[in-house]
This record gives structure tokens, C-alpha cells and sequence, in this order.
């Protein structure tokens, strides 16, 4: 490693010129003692050397292992498939997952769970999911505060709504969580910890 033996040397240099100095006074015996009690042995520099060794191959292998991850999470975001609509990209997600859980997947991908912003992209995403099955995906809409629905994207406060009728009820008292019916693209609020599939949206696609 050329890093630690530029140390290494250096260090000599350093001992070898301390020791070499002719500005100690030989009177200075206290003095005398106290620098060759710093001054390092070989055996000394010799650990020290392997200890930097070790210590470079350790934040070696942390890089190798990060370069690894990252690899492994652009292999994964590249095997999924992202449609466009209106100058956003959306991917939906066919594991069921809880609100949350499906929310940090969305942001690991770059996004959040889908704002919808109108009727047209509501026909948009309910035409794309059609037809996969029965339940909902979820959307990114909640209200952790009662009857006070915002997009986690940007905490706006909703103001298009496609709720279907007499929805949102929070049954039971703990629906706080939105999704929208495959079948219809109507909206209904639901437990956050039920598994769902999910509908993520990005500003850019893969």
C-alpha cells in the first residue's frame, strides 16, 4: 500500500532525525529520556505499518460491499416495468404490502405512492389495473389526522376526491388509509396495515 509506506517512511525520517539532532544538550537528561521514550522501536512501526494495512482493507471491503448493494438495487429497479402518462411515470406494484411498507417501496424507487390530481388520470390508472385481480391498490392518500385526507407526497390537503358512496366512513374507527378499486377507479379508505397492491408514482422512469 503506498499510502501507509509514504507513512512509514516518513516516520523514520522523523525518528532518525530526532535521534541524529545535535541541539540536545547532554545535560538534558530528563529531556533526552522523555524523547527516546516516544521515539518508536521497529517492532512499533512495524505494527502500526499492519495495523494501517488492515485499516485500508477494511474501508476496502465496506466500498466493495456498498458497490454491491447499489448494483444490486439498479439491477432490481431495471427489471421494473414503468408506464407513462402526462409526463410522469407510474409503476404498480403487484406484491401486497400495508400502506406504509408500500409507501417506503415507492420511495426506494424514487417516488411516492400515486397523487391524482383529476378524473383523467384517475381513468388513466384505473385502465391500467383492470382486469389484475381482485382488491385495490393503494394511492397515496391518508388521514393520521380524522377527516383530513392529504397526499404524502407533498401533504396537500385533497381536492379532487373519487370516493365511492357513502365512503370514507373510517369503520371501526381505524381506516385512515386510501386505495383505489380496480374495477371501478372509485376510492375507499381502509386499515393501513392490510395488504394491498400498490401504485407508485415517479418523475422520471427506468
Amino acid at each position: 500500500n503506498i499510502i501507509v509506506d509514504n507513512i512509514v517512511f516518513s516516520l523514520l525520517i522523523l525518528c532518525t532525525s530526532i535521534r541524529n539532532t545535535r541541539h540536545l544538550s547532554t545535560e538534558s537528561s530528563e529531556l533526552s529520556i522523555v524523547i527516546k521514550l516516544w521515539i518508536p522501536t521497529m517492532d512499533e512501526l512495524k505494527t502500526f505499518r499492519e495495523k494501517l494495512k488492515q485499516f485500508g482493507v477494511e474501508i476496502t471491503n465496506k466500498f466493495s460491499g456498498l458497490d454491491t448493494d447499489l448494483q444490486s438495487m439498479e439491477s432490481d429497479i431495471a427489471k421494473r416495468n414503468f408506464e407513462k402518462y402526462n409526463g410522469h411515470c407510474y409503476y404498480f406494484g403487484e406484491d401486497r404490502l400495508s400502506w406504509f411498507n408500500a409507501q417506503r417501496n415507492c420511495q426506494l424507487i424514487g417516488g411516492n405512492l400515486v397523487k391524482i390530481d383529476d378524473s383523467s388520470e384517475n381513468s388513466w390508472l384505473k385502465s391500467n389495473t383492470n382486469g389484475a385481480g381482485t382488491g385495490g391498490y393503494w394511492i397515496g392518500l391518508y388521514d393520521l389526522v380524522e377527516g383530513e385526507f392529504r397526499w404524502t407526497n407533498d401533504q396537500e390537503v385533497v381536492s379532487y376526491k373519487n370516493f365511492r358512496s357513502g365512503k370514507p366512513d373510517n369503520a371501526g374507527g381505524r381506516e385512515d388509509c386510501v386505495y383505489l378499486y380496480y374495477n371501478t377507479g372509485q376510492w375507499e379508505d381502509y386499515p393501513c396495515k392490510n395488504n394491498l397492491k400498490y401504485i407508485c408514482e415517479n418523475v422520471f422512469c427506468y
